[in-house]
């Protein structure tokens, strides 16, 4: 785990915005979690705004018989992207790991951003060549860091894109590197309805406990699953349906109890979804 980063510059306006809206302890502060998030949704946050939890590769179990096996990985997800976009930005901080003074991840892995949206962003972005930014997506898994992909409205306010109301909207996708001691997903369980509608599993993953599971209570410790969706029941690990298949569980569980599968069109699926809404080219 790595310490405070050595040197940090200035924390910029738009991040200070961000982390003074996000509670320290969303399960403490449950009524002012579901107000905000209700509120973001009315004003940031549109209704056909949409982010896919990306599991990491590593916790995957895909058949040995299918050729090509590798295709079908999560991560594929993240560098289709990356290589489809026209242009390229890392955010030189992250908003959640900054606000919560982050000892595990280093704050310097910020969202990394793609298409047109990125070109006339503001002082918080450094842009990247193709090359640097496939680096980047796996320098940050290595770290421990989940992936999130999509788009929300809120994205263009904090990076203050020109003109976020209109088409940049339409031409900005963020891939977001989640820690479950800071990132805003904390909110998840305790958010309003519509904020939870938002973040949703990867199309074609599946998730499911097996018979060696003897609930030890390792999966539901503090720091492993950020939206809080498992849970110890009658001696035995229970998914909620807040589930979005973000991977955690199974990559600390130690009995081998947690199964995620992948289908075979997933990667796809999510990669159609996701371009009907942004143009990242």
């Amino acid at each position: 785990m790595a310490g405070k980063d050595k040197k940090e510059e200035k924390v910029p306006l738009g991040i200070k915005m961000l982390g003074f809206a996000i509670p320290r302890n969303p399960e403490k502060d449950r009524i002012y979690t579901k107000v905000l998030t209700k509120t973001l949704m009315g004003s940031v946050i549109k209704k056909d705004d949409v982010y896919f939890a990306v599991p990491k590769d590593n916790v995957i179990r895909v058949d040995a018989s299918l050729e090509h096996k590798n295709a079908f990985l999560p991560s594929k997800l993240i560098h289709h992207f990356i290589d489809a976009a026209s242009h390229h930005a890392i955010a030189k901080y992250c908003g959640c790991r900054t606000k919560m003074d982050c000892s595990n991840h280093p704050k310097k892995y910020g969202c990394l951003l793609l298409g047109e949206g990125v070109v006339d962003g503001n002082n918080m972005l450094r842009h990247v060549s193709k090359e640097e930014a496939h680096q980047y997506a796996e320098e940050v898994r290595k770290n421990g860091l989940v992936h999130t992909i999509g788009r929300t409205f809120a994205d263009t306010a904090v990076f203050r894109l020109p003109k976020g109301v209109g088409e940049y909207h339409k031409k900005f996708m963020i891939i977001c590197n989640c820690c479950p001691c800071c990132c805003l997903a904390r909110m998840y369980p305790y958010g309003s309805q519509s904020f939870r509608d938002i973040l949703l599993r990867m199309p074609g993953v599946d998730v499911e406990i097996n018979d060696n599971c003897v609930g030890c209570g390792t999966c539901v410790e503090s720091g492993v699953c950020m939206f809080g969706a498992i849970r110890i029941e009658n001696g035995r690990a229970r998914r909620t349906e807040d589930c979005v298949a973000c991977g955690r569980c199974a990559e600390v569980c130690p009995h081998g109890a947690v199964e995620i599968t992948i289908d075979e069109s997933a990667v796809g699926d999510a990669v159609k979804h996701l371009s009907s809404i942004v143009d990242v080219t």
